[in-house]
């Protein structure tokens, strides 16, 4: 594969075991469930403006609302993780987002074109040509970023006033100044946090609105939930709150079990949530190499969205959406990696924990303030393809309404 998508995406040229071992080990505390806390200002501030837009929205229509929250996920992944505001929620930037959006499709479209996994083939093609041009627009503004923030470390650094939280972006100009990381290391964990965050987030908020859209029961059932921890339809998230939302995450890791949202993996890319994440993985395949038993250098592929429905490990429901999958007593009774939307063992997604507690602030406030419905749409209907990441051309046919609890904008 070409430079510019090993770079970006960081999935295609695995690191080496012990560089892999030192750069997670380097930069894990700014994903710790302590810095985690501090993002909740930042999740509720891009929630609220989700929140607004989709009331401005449903005033002209009542479709066509998702782009919204793939807004608000790249927010959030930008500003908790860079302390950058993108704001492409007001308008702003919106040619990255674009960017990023038509690279994802392209990189897609080549898995399923055998005669361009030859480089040297490929690179004369009309369809490279406008991949390097939309690589050029993204690394525009993550280039401008990290050097901005270089500066300012530097700056802050000279003046002993640095005291900010050790988010990633300041831990990783902080390992390049410390010569731990190079700069290519640098760029590569920013760009592959921004691209492969906000989109595999988006996706699985995306997937289990549809599954609530379908099973109006249960979406009822999550509301009263959201609604016995805090009633008031504008309320922020807090950690405490978000972590008696049990019913809400076991209907996300249904969603995301069923409907795992990316498509192939070799190394690390960023997974999210529960039943909704059992249906729907975000990486139907993923993959390692290794150099264990099996001969070094084998790529081994992991078919996460069969194992996710394999009746072996989920029993006659394997193909249901049903959140009591997630019941501690059922879960007990399950082989640890009968699931893995956040991957397994020493390679697992270090930001599990932040995408659940952004989705649960994200979910919140949207049900207290929305239902969503499909159109008639059943289970048997919805029919996941793969590009780069699993698509459920089904999503498109939601439709939101506002609700009439007290209180509600």
């Amino acid at each position: 594969m070409t430079k510019e998508i090993n770079s970006m995406f960081c999935i295609f040229s695995p690191e080496k075991g012990p560089i892999w071992k030192t750069h997670r080990k380097l930069l894990t505390p700014s994903f710790n469930t302590q810095t985690i806390q501090t993002f909740l200002p930042i999740f509720n501030d891009k929630a609220k403006i989700l929140l607004s837009n989709l009331n401005k929205h449903v005033e002209v229509s009542d479709r066509d609302f998702l782009k919204y929250i793939y807004y608000c996920t790249l927010e959030m992944i930008c500003e908790t993780t860079l302390g950058y505001n993108i704001d492409v929620q007001n308008g702003k930037n919106l040619d990255y987002f674009n960017a990023v959006d038509t690279l994802v499709k392209i990189i897609g479209k080549r898995f399923f074109q055998v005669w361009y996994y030859l480089d040297w083939i490929y690179m004369r093609s009309k369809q490279y040509m406008e991949e390097c041009k939309y690589f050029n627009v993204a690394y525009k503004l993550s280039n401008g970023v990290i050097e901005d923030k270089k500066q300012e470390y530097l700056t802050e650094m000279s003046n002993d006033s640095y005291g900010k939280p050790q988010i990633l972006i300041n831990r990783l100009i902080k390992l390049f100044l410390d010569g731990d990381f190079t700069q290519d290391n640098v760029k590569d964990e920013v760009d592959t946090m921004i691209a492969a965050g906000h989109d595999t987030s988006a996706l699985t908020l995306s997937f289990t609105l549809l599954m609530l859209a379908i099973h109006q029961d249960i979406q009822e059932k999550v509301l009263q939930e959201i609604l016995n921890v805090n009633p008031i339809p504008d309320a922020e998230m807090t950690f405490e709150d978000a972590g008696k939302l049990s019913y809400l995450e076991m209907v996300i890791k249904v969603s995301q079990s069923h409907y795992y949202v990316g498509c192939t993996s070799f190394t690390r890319v960023i997974f999210r949530d529960h039943e909704t994440m059992r249906l729907f993985p975000i990486l139907p395949i993923s993959g390692r190499i290794t150099n264990g038993v099996v001969p070094e250098g084998t790529n081994l592929l992991l078919l996460s969205y069969r194992l996710h429905r394999s009746e072996k490990f989920w029993g006659p429901k394997a193909n249901e959406f049903y959140p009591e999958h997630f019941l501690p007593e059922n879960v007990a009774q399950r082989h640890p990696y009968s699931y893995v939307p956040f991957g397994g063992g020493l390679r697992n997604c270090i930001g599990n924990k932040y995408a659940m507690l952004s989705m649960k602030t994200i979910i919140s406030v949207f049900l207290k303030n929305f239902r969503v419905t499909a159109d008639g749409v059943t289970m048997a209907d919805v029919k996941p393809s793969m590009i780069t990441t699993m698509q459920v051309k089904q999503t498109k046919s939601m439709r939101i309404t506002r609700r009439k609890l007290s209180g509600s904008i």
